[in-house]
């Protein structure tokens, strides 16, 4: 009786449930910091090149100066940066000149020139343009040193154009009897009836396309006589609509006298 009790007494017992593992705490996915703060995907993180200036010098160029580029650039990854620059002049790309300078001997008066540069850092590249550069007319210059200006007349005035135009030359303010040549000679011829004075003398040379040169300088003439003694001589040159003058400082002047006997010696 006992045994079967105890039998009946299991039968009436749940069947025991399987234990099931335990899955592992499942860990956040980890966000790349880069990433975060740039919002950019992984696979593409450079960043292009800037130029940051670009230019031609100097603005105002003419046929005797020499042209230089100017270009910075800043790269945000500090990448090494690979610059390119090609000249142009006339829109047409000036053969083999790929530096930052560009010498005279490339351009003349009326041509355009501008510079475009590419630049890259291995995996990106920018490209840029400078603004256009017209080489201007050059006004003639005047090679004569104040101190050589001791006798008017037959001085000669040198002038030299990097033009190559042909120079034309007229005194403005001259007394009666001094005149100059078309090849800058001066020649002064007094007369009896000369009022005499103090005159300011303007040498002028001319190009024929706007630009000029001028030396002022000025002379005394004794009344009835052909004497003449030059003073402060200055030098004026340029373009028309553009003038930049030099006053020359000159020796120290002799009296009037001293130079009457320098003519008289000098006719002996």
């Amino acid at each position: 009786m006992v045994i079967l009790f105890f039998i009946l007494a299991c039968a009436d017992q749940p069947e025991p449930q399987p234990i099931q593992p335990r899955e592992p705490p499942v860990r956040p996915a980890e966000v790349d910091a880069q990433v975060a703060d740039t919002g950019e995907p992984s696979q593409d993180l450079n960043r292009p090149p800037v130029i940051t200036r670009l230019e031609i010098n100097p603005a105002q160029p003419s046929t005797d100066s020499d042209l230089w580029l100017r270009v910075e650039v800043q790269d945000p990854d500090l990448d090494v940066i690979h610059i390119r620059k090609t000249w142009f002049k006339n829109d047409e790309p000036i053969k083999g000149q790929i530096g930052k300078l560009l010498p005279d001997t490339f351009f003349e008066r009326g041509d355009r020139i501008y510079v475009k540069v590419e630049v890259d850092d291995g995996d990106k590249h920018v490209s840029g343009r400078t603004p256009e550069v017209l080489i201007p007319n050059a006004p003639p210059v005047i090679k004569n040193r104040v101190s050589e200006l001791r006798r008017i007349d037959g001085f000669r005035v040198v002038a030299e154009d990097a033009d190559g135009d042909r120079l034309s030359f007229h005194l403005e303010g001259a007394p009666r009897g001094l005149t100059i040549g078309p090849s800058g000679l001066l020649s002064y011829r007094g007369s009896e009836d000369d009022p005499g004075g103090a005159y300011k003398v303007a040498i002028v040379v001319e190009d024929g396309n706007g630009g000029f040169a001028q030396w002022d300088f000025g002379m005394n003439v004794a009344p009835g006589s052909a004497t003449e003694k030059p003073r402060e001589p200055e030098t004026t040159t340029g373009n028309r609509r553009r003038r930049h003058q030099q006053r020359a400082r000159p020796e120290e002047e002799p009296e009037f006298e001293e130079w009457v006997e320098e003519d008289e010696k000098e006719q002996e």
